[in-house]
């Protein structure tokens, strides 16, 4: 039963590890909000996470 569970324990930190690499990443949110200004001229978000 040990190694079932720290099978899992290695699988949600590796799931964290993912999450945190995806969508925390501020240039590329800023890339595709300058896009969408380009294309499509909708403005961009107006707080300062940019």
């Amino acid at each position: 039963m040990r190694a079932a569970g720290a099978l899992l324990d290695r699988a949600a930190q590796a799931v964290d590890a993912a999450r945190a690499h995806t969508l925390h990443d501020p240039a590329r949110w800023k890339i595709q909000h300058i896009g969408r200004s380009v294309l499509d001229g909708k403005l961009p978000p107006r707080h300062g996470l940019l």
